[in-house]
């Protein structure tokens, strides 16, 4: 789940949110508006595409230090999502990447082991993409309720937007850390969706 494969999934795409154009003659290649901050060993990125509606999130360790939770990400950041909203203004939707996201690993993995629709022995979904699958099973199971508290505080609600570029682990590495609750027999040699390029929606809702 790169913050790099994502903007560039949506800059190729010249994705646009809530109505905003892009200048005549081609794409909209204004640079992006860049906030950032450090908080102890971390420094918080926030980049902002104005005209295409499109938010870019993104924490990195600067040192040997553990790395930190999402939630833990998001109030780093939070200045930052403020600060851009009282400079710029808010739109009604955003395109939002926000880079690495700790605990998605575990849970996408756990999520499919348990939904009875993937093919643990092929490491492929029993019926479609893996795109497709991963971001159904991303909207039907609310496995990001980080950003649902963090947004649904500045009155957005949170959706899936796009899934790419689908990440496989293998079972034996993950199962501890996955810890699905069907406690499901797997396979030896079994693999699972555990990542992707992932860009969410948020939609103001007051």
């Amino acid at each position: 789940m790169t913050i790099v494969s994502a903007l560039a999934f949506l800059l190729a795409c010249g994705q646009t949110i809530s109505g905003a154009q892009p200048e005549a003659g081609g794409l909209d290649k204004t640079p992006p508006t860049r906030l950032t901050r450090a908080d102890g060993p971390y420094r918080a990125t926030l980049l902002l595409f104005e005209k295409r509606g499109i938010i870019s999130l993104q924490v990195v360790s600067e040192s040997q230090a553990a790395p930190a939770s999402m939630r833990q990400r998001l109030e780093m950041l939070r200045p930052l999502v403020n600060q851009a909203f009282d400079e710029h203004g808010r739109k009604r939707m955003y395109a939002v990447t926000v880079g690495e996201y700790p605990e998605l690993k575990a849970r996408i993995a756990a999520a499919a082991a348990c939904s009875g629709k993937w093919n643990m022995t092929s490491g492929k979904p029993k019926a479609g993409s893996a795109s497709v699958f991963v971001r159904e099973l991303l909207e039907s199971q609310k496995l990001y309720p980080e950003l649902e508290s963090f947004f649904g505080s500045m009155g957005y609600a949170v959706s899936v937007s796009s899934v790419e570029e689908i990440m496989l682990c293998p079972w034996a590495e993950i199962k501890r850390e996955a810890s699905p609750p069907c406690r499901p027999h797997i396979p030896s040699g079994s693999q699972a969706p555990c990542g992707a390029s992932i860009v969410f929606r948020i939609s103001n809702v007051k």
